[in-house]
């Protein structure tokens, strides 16, 4: 990953589902770890998807361009499959209609759950995450940041 910021957040969520990993034999306190870390990942899509976008408006537009671009990429949260394609459709329909050929189900099933799990658990709904399916989830969202930092160099 190119982008100096989704190389770091990436880096310390891979540190702490490592530390979870090792740390963990209680399937309650595991359990835990996995609400954890999904709040983690979908911070991580969220950062990163604006740090790629914020990127390439600096690197392709004059500094007045690239502010209004990074103050409206901060409404944009709750990132799931949809909004993430709606967002980077904004910034070019062709982008869109590439990330979505390219993106299996798979992919696309593991950002939304991501997102709505995240959401359960920020409104106090139980949800049964389990460490093994936030960890397939994360390798979902990591493909689908590294397929916009590649339509977006």
């Amino acid at each position: 990953m190119s982008n100096q910021i989704v190389f770091r957040q990436k880096q310390r969520l891979d540190h702490v589902f490592e530390l979870a990993k090792r740390m963990v034999d209680d399937d309650e306190l595991s359990a835990h770890f996995a609400k954890y870390l999904c709040v983690l990942a979908s911070g991580f899509i969220e950062v990163s998807v604006r740090a790629i976008l914020e990127d390439y408006a600096r690197r392709c537009s004059n500094s007045n361009v690239s502010s209004f671009v990074s103050k409206k990429l901060e409404r944009y949260y709750n990132l799931n499959w949809k909004n993430i394609l709606k967002l980077v459709g904004e910034f070019s329909p062709d982008w869109e209609r590439r990330l979505e050929a390219c993106t299996d189900p798979e992919l696309q099933l593991g950002v939304d759950s991501i997102v709505s799990v995240k959401n359960q658990i920020a409104h106090g709904k139980d949800h049964g995450i389990s460490y093994g399916q936030i960890k397939q989830y994360y390798k979902s969202a990591v493909k689908v940041v590294k397929l916009i930092g590649e339509e977006c160099r």
